[in-house]
């Protein structure tokens, strides 16, 4: 069974649950071989004679006729009013001190803080009353000097608790504002010559805003893009919408095309000069013809007037 072994004064606390010891107890022997055992923290460990309920038993004489106990783990851990203070543990209600069937015998430890590695471990002091055998003593004190009796400081969490932490956050915001207030209603004051509300500081909150890139649907026809789909059939124009290879191998052709055409074709004032020239010659044509039926029709009548003069002859 384990007690509580922890004592706290302000900010300093003094914890001797280390010195627990589970697998054995603590002894001391006298010069004339009589050994007391003793544990911190919790009960013996080790197995008793003729002792009842052996759980609650802090500390206990061994005897030859049987073992005697001076102290159950009943109390817990104090200071003393020394400066500077000390751990105290003390085991009371131990068994009955001889002589006296009221008196119940009892075990003081006195813990002295110690910069020596390892513990000197428990020693007796004194026993009560004074030159009575150790088997039969009422009373006994023990001074330990051990590194765990030594003080500790504790933090913010150990004095305030769970939300000490929480406690101080707040209360550095409320300074660091009041500072901030104050010092605002003051420069306002005096340097800039406010008075009234206008000195006061106005706290404005605004929401950011996030704008994102706009992203095209790539699945949507744009706008100067033909309403055709891929492969239709327009009158006069073939395929209204053909790959781009097709369309730079079209473009090709119209060049190559384009390119005979300026080598081989004519121009359209090539084109006007030729008619006019053949309309002109059409029109000489027209009149030699008409120059050679009128000549033609003089000779027939000569022929005629001829022939009528031979037969009027």
């Amino acid at each position: 069974m384990a007690s509580s072994c922890s004592v706290q004064s302000g900010s300093t606390v003094w914890d001797l649950s280390s010195l627990a010891n589970n697998n054995e107890d603590y002894t001391w022997t006298s010069s004339s071989g009589e050994k007391i055992v003793l544990n911190v923290c919790r009960s013996i460990v080790t197995e008793v004679f003729g002792i009842e309920d052996p759980d609650q038993v802090g500390a206990f004489v061994q005897g030859d006729k049987g073992d005697r106990s001076i102290g159950s783990i009943l109390s817990n851990l104090t200071l003393t009013n020394s400066s500077p203070p000390s751990p105290v543990l003390l085991f009371p209600n131990g068994a009955s001190c001889s002589g006296s069937s009221s008196l119940l015998s009892s075990t003081l430890i006195h813990f002295t803080c110690s910069t020596a590695a390892e513990s000197t471990g428990p020693e007796l002091l004194g026993t009560l009353p004074p030159g009575e055998d150790v088997g039969k003593a009422c009373a006994y004190v023990f001074e330990w000097k051990t590194p765990a009796a030594c003080p500790k400081s504790v933090g913010s969490h150990a004095i305030l608790g769970d939300w000490g932490a929480v406690g101080v956050l707040v209360g550095l915001s409320l300074l660091i504002l009041l500072a901030y207030f104050l010092g605002t209603v003051l420069y306002n004051r005096y340097i800039l010559k406010l008075r009234g509300s206008a000195q006061l500081p106005h706290f404005t909150c605004s929401t950011p805003s996030i704008s994102l890139p706009s992203l095209s649907n790539p699945f949507k026809r744009s706008s100067s893009s033909s309403s055709q789909p891929w492969g239709s059939w327009r009158r006069g124009n073939g395929y209204g919408r053909v790959p781009a290879e097709a369309r730079d191998d079209e473009q090709g052709d119209s060049d190559e095309e384009e390119g005979l055409v300026g080598r081989f074709g004519l121009d359209s004032d090539d084109d006007d000069e030729d008619a006019r020239a053949l309309d002109g010659d059409s029109r000489v044509w027209r009149s030699q013809g008409t120059a050679a039926t009128n000549s033609a029709g003089a000779g027939g009548a000569a022929k005629t007037g001829g022939g009528a003069g031979l037969i009027s002859l």
